[in-house]
């Protein structure tokens, strides 16, 4: 077999790098780096203390060549198998199998393209193509398997390639392309963009990228790139990345260790509109200065901070938090309820007060008195829901029930046909009340700090 061939064993993917004899032992053996450290044993150092290969410590193994080892099968050998001999496929899938769970029977290990010595035609009207899982090794051998396609979307999720140098022209109208768990960095990226002149959207999770800062990559056509479960953290590789993308409008940067975002004296971010930045160490007034960036007059955040008031109230171009629009009832009393504590140097607070007016002592009780603080909890009924189990949560009595269903269902993580029930506090017996009209607040209902809603689905 040669250096650098992909392999599966157990399930688990790995690629040769060592071939040959494994003193004192007898026989032949394969040196293998393999994709997940949860396979591996070593860096590639032999028994005797010899390093016939290397890779990440803990990823290496070496096997006998006589234990049984998947190689794959060819493309157009697993197209047949699964679809036969239809001409007029549009949409394939030939992945293989998870690690671990069921497995659908129709997985399979893809490593090339044809047999050797075929002389058939490949298809020539597949569009969308998902190769996740394979046992592919080079963007040539990709490149063979769909030189004749007019491919739109190609997903290659799990699937270690060799870094290639070029790319053959072969993905003139690719738009969409995934590369999740697939060691691409952005350089590389750079690289692949330059055979992709239409590419409009790139997913690159978990690939370990450290910066955006080390190549120029241009990018025209690109509006949504996803980056989650990488390691940047420097906002200026970030911005400096995203600044050479012009059409760039979804961003998605969760589970980053982002460090603290500079301000900017003007936008730099010209269509920027939907910001994913959950799961990271950004606090509200690195949000805020995000916002200095973005030319948009209106854009989306997700973010895992619980502090709706708060967001709608510093963020002035916000129009929708963690996918639930922002009514315009919802952002006056977030704004006037932000106003109500003084923050000397706040242009954004100096901005409201301009607008709603300044803080009157007589009213900081009825602002007040809109906030309320309740627990909620998801249970099997209202009945069973336990106090102590609850979290806390600020609510505005004017927001509408089919908001407050949204963010609850959101942050139970419960089926969107879930019920919202409503225990309130008595002298007695707790009440225990439907919040079935979409359409009314929680005041209407009775809601009051101290009460408690329940999620049950």
């Amino acid at each position: 077999m040669l250096v650098g061939t992909r392999l599966a064993r157990h399930r688990h993917t790995g690629t040769l790098l060592y071939e040959g004899p494994l003193p004192p032992y007898p026989g032949t053996f394969y040196g293998i780096a393999w994709d997940s450290a949860e396979h591996g044993k070593h860096d590639g150092t032999a028994p005797d203390g010899t390093r016939y290969f290397a890779c990440a410590p803990g990823h290496g193994t070496y096997l006998a060549a006589t234990a049984r080892i998947e190689w794959g099968v060819t493309f157009v050998e697993a197209l047949r198998e699964k679809y036969g001999d239809r001409s007029d496929l549009r949409t394939v899938s030939l992945v293989g199998p998870p690690p671990h769970g069921p497995s659908d029977p129709s997985c399979v290990y893809v490593a090339k393209a044809v047999p050797d010595g075929y002389d058939g035609a490949l298809p020539r009207t597949i569009t969308t193509l998902d190769l996740s899982r394979s046992l592919l090794s080079s963007w040539d051998e990709v490149a063979r398997i769909v030189r004749a396609m007019p491919l739109t979307s190609l997903t290659l999720q799990h699937v270690r390639l060799r870094p290639a140098a070029c790319v053959p022209c072969v993905f003139a109208h690719l738009e969409h392309l995934s590369l999740g768990d697939s060691g691409t960095d952005w350089a590389q990226m750079a690289v692949l963009a330059r055979a992709m002149p239409r590419l409009a959207s790139i997913e690159l999770a978990r690939n370990g990228i450290t910066t955006l800062a080390s190549v120029d990559a241009d990018m025209p056509h690109v509006h949504t790139l996803q980056l989650e479960g990488n390691a940047l953290g420097a906002w200026p590789d970030v911005l400096r990345g995203v600044r050479r993308l012009p059409r760039l409008q979804k961003l998605v940067l969760t589970g980053n260790p982002l460090e603290r975002m500079p301000r900017a004296s003007a936008p730099t971010l010209p269509a920027l509109c939907d910001v994913h930045v959950d799961d990271t160490p950004l606090d509200w007034d690195d949000v805020q200065a995000l916002e200095t960036h973005l030319a948009s007059p209106a854009w989306s955040l997700v973010y895992d901070r619980d502090d709706r008031i708060e967001a709608i109230g510093r963020l002035a171009k916000l129009t929708c938090l963690n996918h639930t629009p922002i009514t315009p009832e919802e952002r006056v009393d977030a704004e006037r309820y932000y106003v109500q504590r003084p923050r000397p140097g706040d242009a954004r607070y100096e901005a409201l007060v301009r607008v709603h007016g300044p803080p009157a002592p007589a009213s900081v009780a009825s602002m007040h008195d809109k906030l309320l603080t309740i627990s909620y909890v998801h249970a099997a009924t209202p009945y069973e829901a336990a106090w102590d189990k609850a979290t806390s949560l600020a609510l505005l009595k004017t927001m509408p029930m089919r908001l407050v269903h949204r963010r609850l269902v959101q942050l139970c993580g419960a089926s969107p046909s879930a019920a919202i029930w409503a225990v309130l506090r008595s002298d007695r017996e707790p009440i225990v009340i439907p919040l079935d009209d979409m359409m009314r607040d929680l005041a209407w209902f009775g809601v009051a700090s101290g009460d408690m809603l329940v999620v049950v689905d």
